[in-house]
């Protein structure tokens, strides 16, 4: 992972607008932008989800991918995987720019969560372990191909 530090990028703001996988097309990072893109997968009956963080430069490179056991819905595994990717920057010393999810219900979440929800625990290290990286929001993104399935 010594090979993003030192990265630096301008800040972003936070979207939550819909964007349709017709109106979104990837473009590459600026140089010496890091960006968090998170998912996470379940497969019923199995009690266990599978999450995925990719840290990608203007290159891309997967960074890392994890497996957790347990009975969690899908909007749960969502939010394992926004707090494990934001956790493994910041232990990491990875000064992202942008993080980005295809679950919209997760990015909205980040931004209006109840504090007796089954989520809150989780949100709320979330919101304090964004607090390490400068105006860096929580992006709605379609994705069409699953990145945490490599932890299966």
């Amino acid at each position: 992972w010594h090979e993003f530090t030192g990265f630096h990028c301008p800040t972003t703001t936070t979207s939550l607008a819909p964007i349709t996988k017709r109106d979104y097309k990837w473009k590459p990072l600026e140089r010496d932008c890091l960006k968090l893109n998170i998912d996470a997968s379940t497969i019923s009956g199995f009690r266990r989800i599978g999450i995925g963080a990719v840290i990608r430069d203007h290159r891309g490179r997967v960074a890392m991918a994890k497996k957790m056991i347990g009975p969690f819905t899908a909007f749960i595994a969502e939010c394992h995987a926004l707090r494990v990717g934001i956790r493994f920057c910041e232990q990491s010393n990875l000064k992202i720019s942008a993080i980005e999810t295809d679950a919209l219900n997760v990015a909205a979440a980040v931004h209006s969560f109840s504090p007796l929800s089954e989520e809150s625990s989780i949100l709320s290290d979330v919101k304090h372990l964004l607090q390490s990286f400068s105006n860096v929001g929580v992006n709605f993104i379609p994705i069409e191909s699953p990145i945490a399935r490599v932890a299966f």
